[in-house]
C-alpha cells in the first residue's frame, strides 16, 4: 500500500535509529567503546525523510544547532535517559516514553521507517497497532527470511547461486566454515592457490570482526576466545592497494509498486585494518569503469528480491582489485552509512544533487583537543555549511561522543580535491 510523500501531514512518520537492536548478537561480542560508537553514529537519521518526523535513537543527545541551520524545523527527537541496544522495546515498555510517541502520532496514520526491519520493530508496529492506529512500514520486508538470509555472508551466495549464479562467480573465491578446523583447512586451500586469506563472520557488520592475513587469523584461531562467533566464511582477500570499495544502494517499492532505484553509488571510506568510516559520493564516480557493472548487478539483484517479496533499501558492496577488476563482496538488506548523504543531498539541492555537489562523510572523527559542542561549534564556525561564499561547507552530522573526542560529519564541496581540502583544514583547526 502505498503512502504519502515525506513531510506530508497527512500521516505521522517515525524514524527508528535501530542499529544495535539489528545486529545485538553480534555486537554483544564486541568491545563496548565499539557499540557506544555505533548508538553515536545513529544520530546521522536526524538527516533522513525529510523534516517531519519524530525520531527515536538509542541514545540521549544534546541536538547541535545544524539541524536548524540546515531547515528540519519540524523533527522531533525522543531517546530513553539511558542508551539502550534495544530501541523499540524500551520505547515499548516505558508507559511514559510510549505516550509520547502516541501524543506525536495523534489520530494520524503512522509509518515506521527503521535502519533495519527486525522482530523487535514489528512488535511495536504491533504496539501502535493494538492502540487502533493504522501502521504502514514502507521499508519493510513482510518475510525477515530473505533479509536474514541475503545479510549473511554464506546466505547470500547461497542465494546468488540459485538466483543469479553468474554473479556468483564475480564475487571473491570463498569457503564456509562452521568449526575452527574447517578454516584452518580453508586458509591452507587458498593459500595454496596463491591468495592471501580475509576471514569474515557471517553474520557481521562494518568490518568488525574481520581478520586478515594466514599468520594474523591462526594466531587467533589458537586463541577461540578472541575469534568472532561461529559461522564464518575464509576469502581471497582481494589486493587493492588503494582500498578502493564501491557500494551501490538502492530502494525497492513493493511488487507491483514500481521498478526499484537506485539512490546513489559511493566510494567506501576506510580507517586502519579495513574499518568503514565514511561515504564518498561523487559525480566522477559515474565515469569509472566499474561504476555500470556494479549498477547492473545490483539491479539485477534487486528485480530478483522485488520479486520475491523484498521491499526497502538494500546495498551491495564491492571492492576494485589493482587488476582494475570489480569483485562483489555482501548485501545489507537495510538502510547504510551512506544513506544519510543521500536524503541530505536531496533535502538541500534536490533530485540532481551530484550535478554540482561532492559530498565526503565520517562516522567516527577525532575532534582533537574539543571535548564539547559549544567548543566544536565555535572552531568550525568558518567551515559550517552554509558558507557566505556558496563554497560548500561543513555538515555536522552526530556528536554524542564529543566528550570523548569523537564526532561525524559530512563535506560539501564542488570537487573531490575541495572536499579534501576542507577536511584538512578542519583536522588543523581542531588540533
Amino acid at each position: 500500500m502505498m503512502t504519502p510523500a515525506p513531510n506530508s501531514d497527512a500521516l505521522a512518520t517515525v524514524v527508528i535509529s535501530n542499529a544495535c537492536e539489528a545486529y545485538g548478537e553480534f555486537l554483544a561480542t564486541c568491545d563496548p567503546l565499539l557499540v557506544a560508537g555505533v548508538q553515536a553514529a545513529g544520530e546521522r537519521c536526524l538527516w533522513w525523510w525529510g523534516d517531519r518526523k519524530l525520531v527515536l535513537l538509542e541514545r540521549p543527545i544534546t541536538p547541535s544547532p545544524m539541524v536548524a541551520r540546515l531547515g528540519y524545523h519540524h523533527t522531533e527527537i525522543l531517546a530513553p535517559p539511558d542508551p539502550t541496544t534495544r530501541i523499540c522495546d524500551a520505547i515499548a515498555s516505558s508507559p511514559d516514553l510510549f505516550q509520547r510517541v502516541l501524543a506525536y502520532i495523534g489520530d494520524r496514520p503512522v509509518q515506521l521507517i527503521p535502519y533495519s526491519t527486525t522482530p523487535a520493530l514489528l512488535r511495536f508496529a504491533a504496539a501502535l497497532r493494538a492502540q487502533s492506529l493504522t501502521v504502514f512500514l514502507p521499508e519493510s520486508p513482510r518475510d525477515r527470511t530473505l533479509s536474514d538470509q541475503i545479510e549473511q555472508k554464506i546466505g547470500l551466495r547461497t542465494w546468488l547461486a540459485a538466483h543469479c549464479p553468474h554473479l556468483l562467480d564475480q564475487m571473491p573465491p570463498g569457503i564456509p566454515c562452521t568449526t575452527p578446523a574447517q578454516a584452518q583447512t580453508a586458509i591452507h586451500t587458498l593459500t595454496a592457490q596463491g591468495h592471501d586469506v580475509i576471514l569474515k563472520p557471517n553474520t557481521g557488520f562494518l568490518g568488525f570482526g574481520h581478520l586478515r592475513g594466514q599468520a594474523a587469523i591462526l594466531s587467533h584461531l589458537a586463541d577461540s576466545p578472541k575469534t568472532p562467533p561461529l559461522p564464518w566464511i575464509v576469502e581471497a582477500c582481494i589486493p587493492s592497494a588503494q582500498s578502493l570499495s564501491p557500494s551501490a544502494e538502492f530502494v525497492i517499492p513493493p511488487l507491483g509498486g514500481g521498478q526499484p532505484r537506485l539512490t546513489q553509488v559511493g566510494q567506501q571510506v576506510f580507517r586502519g585494518a579495513g574499518r568503514y568510516c565514511g561515504e564518498l559520493l561523487s559525480r566522477q564516480s559515474h565515469t569509472q569503469p566499474w561504476y555500470a557493472p556494479l549498477v547492473a548487478a545490483g539491479f539485477e539483484i534487486a528485480h530478483h528480491l522485488q520479486a520475491q517479496g523484498y521491499q526497502g533499501h538494500f546495498d551491495l558492496d564491492s571492492i576494485v582489485a589493482d587488476s582494475g577488476e570489480l569483485y562483489l563482496l555482501e548485501v545489507n538488506a537495510r538502510r547504510t552509512g551512506g544513506t544519510h548523504l543521500d536524503d541530505l543531498g536531496r533535502w538541500l539541492w534536490g533530485e540532481n544533487y551530484l550535478a554540482t555537489w561532492v559530498l565526503l562523510s565520517v562516522a567516527g572523527a577525532d575532534s582533537g583537543a574539543v571535548r564539547s559542542l559549544p567548543q566544536l561549534w565555535e572552531r568550525l564556525t568558518p567551515w559550517l555549511y552554509p558558507r557566505s561564499d556558496a563554497g560548500g561547507g561543513v555538515i555536522v552530522t552526530h556528536t554524542a561522543q564529543v566528550d570523548q573526542g569523537r564526532w561525524g560529519y559530512a563535506i560539501a564541496a564542488q570537487s573531490e580535491e575541495d572536499a579534501i581540502a576542507i577536511q584538512t583544514q578542519i583536522q588543523t583547526a581542531l588540533g
